[in-house]
């Protein structure tokens, strides 16, 4: 059974909503400053905290008050590996630069899909859906989306300091 969602984001927003049928089930807040991220879907709370020296993320369930998972994002390409639960790893991969095509999958087959673009999407979601892995899959998607800003920027400065 396939079930969708959809996310939405401003431009230049750190808050991303997520609803089911036009009704409000969850969001993410972004923390730039330090490096946390803040979901809530279905009444499921979680912090995503991130360790950019390792490249890691820790999901921390709000209510049980416990680290249910851990994310790890590969530093030079679009993907990541989440290990949610004690369970099987899980494999998060983009589709395109763009980062706005997404899929988590497991060794199984594709467990939530992602089609949109830069500031909307639609999540489609495979036997059932988890909110830990849709808002999972948001938090990588930002987080690479904002490491790839920051090596344009990066590499702007550099022409710019070269050129001068």
């Amino acid at each position: 059974m396939e079930n969708i969602l959809f996310w939405k984001k401003d431009l230049f927003s750190t808050k991303t909503i997520v609803y089911s049928k036009e009704r409000l089930i969850g969001e993410l807040k972004d923390n730039i400053i330090s490096t946390q991220s803040f979901g809530e879907i279905n009444g499921k709370k979680y912090t995503f905290k991130s360790n950019v020296l390792n490249n890691s993320i820790l999901i921390i369930d709000l209510t049980k008050g416990e680290c249910v998972g851990q994310i790890r994002i590969d530093t030079f390409s679009s993907k990541a590996t989440l290990m949610v639960d004690n369970k099987d790893p899980l494999f998060w991969k983009s589709s395109g630069l763009s980062i706005s095509n997404w899929q988590i999958y497991s060794d199984d087959g594709l467990l939530v899909e992602n089609k949109g673009s830069y500031t909307n999407g639609s999540i489609y979601s495979f036997n059932g859906y988890d909110d830990l892995l849709v808002l999972s899959g948001i938090t990588i998607r930002n987080i690479i989306q904002q490491r790839l800003a920051s090596y344009i920027i990066l590499f702007l400065c550099f022409v710019f300091l070269i050129l001068r």
